[in-house]
């Protein structure tokens, strides 16, 4: 969660600030660390299914002071290097969003993580548009390697509030850098982000939609890489006006052509360029269908949505988030969206919507409820037919949505001049792999007598109508046999898990795991012989059971050396005999000789091609 900033301006500084965790399972341990490559910990605990967690950034700041934080900092922190943000661990899935209110309570917004797949190289920015000189938007990235360069590209023309256009910056593991606008009504818009290692974007605004009407909102997500967008999606309209009600996509490629609602609607001719679209292009049950006519042609896409506030304010009412493009893969359950009408102590009444996308004749269920129990009806979807719409409006608490086909779920809330929104499914990643060990500090091995100290584990394969383990083998991919969720490697090698979807043909592939021969454990304590301190496990040092701290008489090379038994390490008597022979024979005119003496020094004299022992 890389840092945010907004606007230095009176009541539309940040106040309260909440991070919401939550997940379908039980028990799950969580650690929450501020960004910077120490990490230090910020929050440790366990969420459960029937127990979300809020933790507490910061509460409403009192006397007209603001609360800038680890998430939300004050524009002068802008163009260089800082060590805030957040980055969240668990040990299963969850679910993470920032919610938070101005210190004037006049603007609200909120951030959904995308978790691994918020994880790429290639981003485009979205954000509402700066409409007055106190609007500002941003874009906010978050190294996760070190020595991470990434490149900003923006609109010839387009300056930074420090005064730049292109540039890079060269960040380590968690730092976070923000660049933002203020003088463009565009604002950074279009602006493509690059980097030569995987990253994480925030990107929004201060602002608003709507230049028609005063009044502005906060609009901020977390978006994804240029691999997880498509070229088909659908949007909802909210309950604002045509003028508020918008949608932004932005082109990835050059000579891109759009259809809006199945028929053609324009071309766009550079990559970075982008198309608004307003209340008015939804048709009449509220939807709007977007494609492109080459499925290669890809785009970001960002909607804003709110509903009206009073005039001359209209615009108060605003947010904004991420929209996943249609995807055969985006099937499973959201489990769950905690206090979708709350953030702390405040109650966002005045609008609580839950929008869903999926395939006409699913089944969707809230909270065990079908969806039509809420009164909510099936909308068609203009130039798509085997989509529909669902929208449920105020709904409390934490919810639960299941489907058993295709799921997109979005929420809309507002509290009087405040709104925020959030998308909480949509984009498909690879499987990944789980390694349990039975020495774990051992690695990713097989012992030697050609057992297997190690299981794998696939995760995050549910939507995949079939996963593989396979072998790397000669740089090519050969299938293990094995297709179950657990699978224990009996030869060393490059492991990769592999998912299938049927619907687009389309396979996904796991991070490599490595597989090698464990290195020599003679005491089996779970330490490599060339690391272990105490190779048999007796609780006595090798550097004590060696140090050699001992006199031999040497005297008497023919009998034995005994040594004396009141030698104690560690309170432990140690006798040690220690028997010798001398093997003497003549080897012509000189004779080999060995002669010592009681403090343990002896002498040897061996002639040519000679030996002893």
């Amino acid at each position: 969660m890389p840092p945010i900033t907004l606007s230095n301006n009176g009541g539309s500084t940040p106040g309260v600030q909440r991070l919401f965790l939550s997940t379908p399972s039980n028990d799950v341990k969580y650690t929450i660390r501020i960004g910077g490559e120490d990490g230090s910990v910020f929050e440790t605990g366990t969420v459960s299914n029937d127990s979300p967690v809020e933790v507490t950034i910061s509460d409403q700041p009192t006397g007209g002071n603001t609360a800038w934080s680890n998430a939300i900092v004050n524009p002068n922190e802008v163009e260089i290097p800082i060590t805030k943000g957040f980055y969240v661990e668990a040990d299963s899935e969850i679910y993470v969003s920032l919610r938070f209110i101005a210190s004037g309570e006049s603007q609200a917004g909120a951030i959904v993580s995308k978790g691994v797949s918020a994880l790429g190289t290639r981003f485009r920015a979205g954000m509402l548009q700066n409409q007055s000189s106190s609007h500002l938007g941003f874009i906010s990235v978050m190294a996760t390697e070190n020595n991470s360069t990434i490149n900003f590209d923006l609109f010839e023309g387009v300056q930074t509030t420090g005064g730049q256009n292109d540039h890079s910056i060269t960040l380590d593991k968690n730092q976070s850098y923000i660049i933002a606008n203020q003088n463009s009504n565009n604002s950074l818009i279009g602006t493509l982000v690059t980097s030569d290692k995987p990253i994480v974007v925030n990107t929004g605004a201060y602002g608003s939609f709507d230049s028609s009407t005063g009044g502005q909102d906060y609009g901020v997500d977390q978006i994804v890489e240029s691999s997880l967008v498509g070229s088909e999606y659908i949007f909802i309209k909210g309950i604002a006006s045509n003028n508020i009600e918008t949608v932004l996509i932005i082109a990835d490629q050059d000579n891109t052509r759009v259809n809006v609602n199945g028929d053609f609607y324009d071309e766009i001719t550079n990559a970075g360029d982008f198309l608004i679209l307003k209340g008015n292009s939804f048709n009449a049950d509220g939807n709007l269908y977007v494609s492109t006519d080459n499925a290669d042609d890809k785009l970001f896409a960002y909607q804003g949505t709110g509903k009206n506030y009073t005039s001359p304010w209209e615009g108060a009412n605003q947010g904004m988030y991420f929209v996943p493009p249609l995807n055969c893969a985006t099937k499973g359950n959201v489990d769950n969206i905690p206090s979708i009408n709350q953030i702390e102590n405040t109650v966002f009444d005045d609008q609580a919507t839950v929008s869903f996308i999926t395939k006409d004749g699913a089944t969707i269920l809230i909270n065990g409820n079908n969806v039509e129990d809420f009164g909510s009806t099936a909308r068609s979807v203009t130039g798509k037919p085997d989509y529909v719409t669902y929208k449920v409006e105020n709904l409390t608490g934490d919810i639960t949505v299941e489907g058993d086909d295709e799921l997109y779920v979005a929420y809309v809330n507002s509290n009087g001049a405040a709104t925020t929104a959030g998308f909480y499914s949509g984009f498909t990643i690879p499987p990944t792999v789980e390694l349990d060990a039975q020495l774990k500090t051992l690695g990713s091995c097989l012992n030697k007598d050609g057992t297997s100290n190690i299981e794998l584990q696939a995760s995050n394969f549910s939507q995949f109508d079939e996963i593989k383990w396979m072998k790397k083998e000669s740089g090519s991919l050969v299938e293990t046999g094995e297709v179950d969720e657990f699978f224990t490697p009996t030869e060393e090698g490059v492991y990769v898990l592999k998912g299938i979807l049927s619907c687009n043909n389309k396979e996904y592939l796991s991070p490599e795991i490595v597989v090698s021969i464990c290195p020599d454990d003679s005491d089996n304590d779970g330490i490599i012989d060339n690391l272990d301190l105490d190779l048999d496990n007796d609780g006595i040092l090798n550097s004590i059971e060696s140090n050699g701290d001992v006199i031999f008489d040497l005297t008497n090379l023919n009998s034995s050396v005994v040594l004396p038994n009141s030698i104690t390490n560690n309170g432990i008597n140690l006798p040690i005999t220690m028997n010798g022979d001398i093997l003497s024979f003549n080897s012509g005119a000189t004779n080999n000789s060995i002669s010592g003496e009681t403090n343990g020094n002896f002498q040897t004299k061996v002639p040519s091609y000679c030996y002893w022992h």
